[in-house]
């Protein structure tokens, strides 16, 4: 059965001990369906924090083992950043998200052996999506989530009692991102940049994350819609005024 996250209203104030988790309900996913935040721009120096990423990516042989996930993250994204709308700084925060969410799985075998999950941070909202044998291990692994240092909230779309995806299913899926990926490029709306849109696809289904404007997100929707394959989309954008 497929599930659905529960709307959300804009995002209060961060508070660390106490993120929102939206766990997924258990109706049936709708063709299209929504759960975003406001979202304020801001005008950071991308150039600059760009060439410290990429100066920090320098470093990595000269440090410890320790630190080199958050400098290969920094050096990887160095240039991806001039395109964002995120600061250069909450890029490396969601490759470090994404990073010790990972490494959660690996220390929890009660988690990992029972469940297939995988973690997308994006501006500080992080989603799940995998298959779980039980309903334990999914919200226990949300619950460990939301707890990480600038998690926001969670998107919890685990899915319950489903079997993990077989290899041609991860290899459709990953057809159908790359798909989507294609079809954005073709977006003809001023000052619109395809990798400000973040996609994950999960049996089919496309989650949509990123900061964009109204006009943008329902161009973005309506070409993945067009996509042969796509059974669902979710929308997780949070959006800004340009004006």
């Amino acid at each position: 059965m497929f599930t659905t996250p529960i709307n959300t209203p804009p995002l209060s104030p961060l508070n660390y001990h106490s993120p929102t988790i939206n766990h997924s309900s258990t109706s049936t996913l709708n063709n299209d369906t929504m759960a975003t935040n406001n979202h304020t721009s801001t005008s950071p120096n991308y150039r600059a924090m760009a060439v410290r990423l990429m100066l920090m990516g320098s470093m990595v042989p000269l440090l410890t083992s320790c630190a080199g996930p958050l400098l290969v993250a920094g050096a990887a994204y160095g240039g991806v950043v001039l395109h964002e709308r995120r600061s250069a700084q909450t890029v490396l925060t969601d490759e470090t998200i994404e990073w010790r969410a990972r490494a959660l799985l690996l220390q929890y075998p009660s988690i990992n052996d029972y469940a297939d999950i995988n973690v997308t941070s994006y501006n500080r909202n992080v989603l799940l999506t995998g298959d779980s044998q039980g309903e334990r291990a999914r919200r226990q692994f949300a619950q460990l989530v939301s707890r990480l240092p600038q998690v926001k909230q969670v998107f919890n779309e685990v899915r319950v009692g489903t079997a993990a995806r077989s290899a041609g299913r991860v290899t459709e899926d990953e057809y159908l991102s790359s798909r989507a990926k294609l079809e954005l490029a073709g977006i003809n709306l001023p000052g619109f940049d395809p990798l400000r849109v973040k996609i994950v696809a999960h049996d089919a289904t496309i989650y949509l994350m990123g900061v964009v404007t109204d006009l943008e997100a329902e161009a973005v929707v309506r070409k993945v819609r067009r996509i042969p394959g796509v059974k669902h989309i979710v929308r997780l954008f949070q959006y800004v005024n340009l004006d």
